[in-house]
């Protein structure tokens, strides 16, 4: 077991790592600022402490356990909903409330202060700190009328950051002047003595948190890929807990509903999702009580809509070649199913605000933090654009010049759109996640200077390079973006930084990306052609492809073997040779009534052996044995009285 302990004091944030051999070592010490507004007053930056708290996360490698000690009087304010910022950090020697004390003593409010909280009258305690803000501040007195003010101590701060838990514990709230210490709670009479208001501070309880269970993920430069003269790198969002990026927006959405009231407990999440949203609404939403109803197209992959399924999701399949306005356009639908069900609240992660803010907030300060503050480039994909419009918020602020690079299934508008401004014509694609028939509203392409249509075939065969020579298994969307970003490497004339990522694990598609044979039947994998009727044969016999049976087996068998492959005839095989043929109804109709028979054997329903040509008929001569019937039918022999 690994035990990182981070300490944040007055002027440095440290991390130490403890194994449970015993030995313990300092992994990353980082000095911060303090600034001195006015004489007494002394204040930190809070984005730079966060920095500074995920550089040493980050330096800490993969460990069990984080604990987190730091200035338990400082304090600040914070947006409920971005969760930026609103102030700086004031810091426990801040003298500033010094007067506010002096009058408040002159008062006679001491004895009620120390009876209550258990302390003393003195600026050192955040009270009159918190209530300074929001007199002081027109950005908190702006937040507290909108209802998105939150008040606390820097570590309630980080906790709402980093884990999306809005709590501090029972200590650390001892320490404010503001908790009733028999009781455990926020005082009300202390907190309107001190102007605080008490809707605004955190819960009081265990501060157990999750750091970095979501988000804080690996970032590994790519090695065995000829990038050109650049630097690529790839962010590893399959390492979230869901398995996707989407894990981000999934709690980002959930909680922000839960603080504006959209969701109550017991309410349910209705979302349209090509399967990894509706991961990491499920991942969040079950665990906290709430019914989950997705929407998913029937061209995503049967292993996510069974994990989905597994998680409890309840999952409603629609059609995938229809577009926006359609009456079964999996948003449309899923917009229907919100409004008819009962205290419903509707993600909608095309429309939804959290959606880009998480990625804002989290994704680009640790892409940032994770690369040194040296990067050029950034390759993403856009399915509801909140990664693409996330990042170009939170990049324009810290690096105008980094150049966002579009990576697009041929199909989708969104290249075309951003190099010309112009809605083409949509077609299809086969990969997941990414590219859209219609331009998100959430939409930011202001960044993007580069746009690369990249093919099914090229991103699943990258996909597939990916897991072989960097070992890294990703879904079709990451072969989509390595496609894109390998391209834009190679163009370059000068050395860049350039990172990418891979939005969700490949064990998402073992049925599809990395099966051979769904590949060949899609027309995605390259293999040997003859030029002759043998190039129109999905499954050959001379490669073993062929699934069959044998005129001994059993009914059974060869029903299980057709619902396993997903076809409908099987071809019967008596040591390598051709003798008939089944077909799935030929069962169905003989033992529909008389289940026993499954047991029978092939060769009692078979048909017989059909016409066969030569590898180098022609077209016309295949027509004319399509047209006179492949076989003619058996009659089912009657049943086997033994």
């Amino acid at each position: 077991m690994r035990i990182a302990a981070l300490d944040q004091g007055t002027t440095s944030t440290r991390v130490l790592v403890a194994s449970q051999d015993g030995s313990a070592d300092i992994q990353l010490a980082l000095r911060h600022q303090q600034h001195h507004p006015q004489s007494g007053w002394v204040e930190h930056d809070p984005l730079e402490l966060l920095a500074n708290l995920q550089r040493c996360l980050e330096a800490s490698g993969r460990v069990d356990a984080i604990g987190l000690a730091n200035q338990g009087e400082s304090c600040m304010a914070w947006d409920a909903r971005s969760g930026e910022p609103l102030s700086p950090l004031i810091v426990w020697q801040d003298n500033r409330t010094t007067p506010h004390i002096e009058r408040l003593r002159a008062s006679g409010a001491e004895a009620l202060v120390l009876e209550r909280s258990g302390l003393p009258l003195d600026a050192y305690f955040s009270a009159s700190k918190l209530g300074w803000i929001v007199e002081h501040l027109p950005a908190a007195r702006r937040a507290l009328k909108a209802g998105r003010l939150r008040l606390g101590t820097s570590d309630a701060w980080f906790l709402d950051r980093l884990c999306g838990t809005f709590a501090t514990d029972v200590t650390t709230a001892s320490r404010t002047a503001l908790m009733n210490l028999a009781e455990g709670r926020w005082d009300p009479d202390l907190c309107a003595l001190f102007g605080v208001p008490i809707e605004c501070l955190p819960e009081i309880r265990d501060t157990v948190g999750h750091f970095g269970v979501i988000g804080n993920t690996p970032l590994v430069r790519v090695t065995r890929f000829d990038t050109g003269p650049c630097t690529l790198y790839l962010k590893l969002e399959s390492q979230n807990p869901g398995g996707s990026i989407k894990d981000r927006i999934g709690v980002a959405m959930i909680e922000a509903a839960e603080r504006d009231g959209r969701l109550r407990p017991g309410g349910t999440i209705v979302e349209a999702t090509a399967g990894n949203t509706g991961l990491g609404l499920a991942l969040v939403g079950r665990a906290k009580g709430y019914r989950v109803v997705l929407v998913v197209p029937d061209k995503m992959s049967t292993e996510k809509v069974l994990h989905l399924r597994a998680m409890g999701a309840e999952v409603h399949i629609t059609r995938s070649d229809v577009g926006k306005g359609h009456p079964e356009y999996y948003q449309d639908v899923a917009a229907r199913l919100a409004q008819d069900i009962p205290g419903a609240f509707f993600a909608d992660q095309f429309n939804n605000p959290a959606n880009p803010l998480a990625h804002e907030c989290g994704t680009g300060p640790e892409l940032w933090a994770q690369t040194g503050h040296d990067l050029d480039a950034i390759v993403v994909g856009v399915g509801s654009s909140g990664t693409l419009t996330g990042l170009t918020r939170f990049f324009q602020k810290v690096q105008p010049e980094l150049e966002m690079v579009l990576a697009d299934p041929e199909g989708s508008i969104m290249a075309e759109y951003s190099r010309s401004g112009t809605l083409g014509t949509p077609g299809s694609w086969a990969v997941e996640g990414i590219g859209e028939d219609f331009v998100p509203a959430i939409a930011d392409l202001s960044s993007v200077r580069h746009a690369y249509s990249i093919s099914d075939e090229e991103s699943f065969a990258m996909a597939r390079e990916l897991l072989r020579v960097e070992g890294i298994p990703g879904g079709s969307s990451t072969g989509t973006l390595l496609a894109a970003a390998l391209r834009f490497c190679r163009e370059q004339k000068e050395p860049k930084r350039v990172v990418s990522f891979v939005c969700d694990t490949g064990t998402r598609y073992l049925s599809k990306i990395y099966n051979d044979q769904w590949m060949t039947d899609q027309g995605l994998l390259q293999r040997k052609h003859y030029g002759d009727l043998r190039d129109i044969i999905a499954r050959r016999f001379e490669e073993g492809r062929v699934i069959s049976v044998g005129p001994d087996d059993t009914l059974l068998t060869a029903f299980q073997r057709m619902r396993l492959a997903d076809v409908s005839q099987l071809p019967v095989l008596d040591d390598g040779k051709l003798v008939g043929v089944i077909d799935e109804s030929d069962i169905l109709l003989g033992v529909h009534a008389d289940a026993p028979r499954f047991r029978d054997a092939v060769s009692s329903a078979m048909n017989a052996a059909p016409e066969t040509l030569a590898p180098g008929a022609s077209l016309a001569q295949l027509q004319a044995v399509l047209d006179r019937g492949l076989w003619r039918s058996l009659p089912m022999p009657a049943a086997s009285t033994a």
